[in-house]
């Protein structure tokens, strides 16, 4: 068997850090935070793209979010502009992706440091920029 992609998922109630930020935003729209699954990573191999296998993943978060009883989805993206040097060639924004399945670009970000590579090629900690995105459906 080999492994072409990996997505992981988790009530947002476990998330203490992302919960802390978003809380009340969501509250706001009228999401009850601790009955929203949050999709943390989806990733795909790149020859394996645009076949399906990120729909099937994302079928099944929303499955498991579903047996943990929710009907609410949420996803944080990284903002990167189209002159940002830490874009890759391949870069895809998630909005384009996950427009396609019913997720909807909020007004709220909130921004997080990790280890980034930078222009000159080192790595060092810097703020990212991420947009909250929901589905509800």
């Amino acid at each position: 068997m080999e492994i072409v992609g990996v997505a992981i998922g988790t009530m947002l109630s476990t998330e203490s850090d992302i919960l802390h930020r978003i809380a009340e935003p969501l509250q706001q729209l009228g999401i009850v935070t601790e009955q929203c699954y949050y999709f943390g990573e989806m990733i795909i191999v790149p020859e394996y793209r645009s076949k399906g296998i990120g729909k099937q993943m994302l079928e099944a978060l929303k499955k498991t979010g579903r047996e943990q009883g929710t009907d609410h989805f949420c996803f944080l993206s990284v903002t990167r502009e189209s002159d940002d040097v830490r874009r890759s060639v391949e870069y895809v924004a998630s909005g384009v992706i996950f427009r396609k399945f019913g997720f909807e670009k909020t007004d709220i970000s909130v921004t997080f440091e990790w280890a980034t590579i930078q222009a000159d090629g080192c790595v060092r900690k810097s703020p990212n920029r991420l947009d909250l995105w929901i589905d509800s459906h």
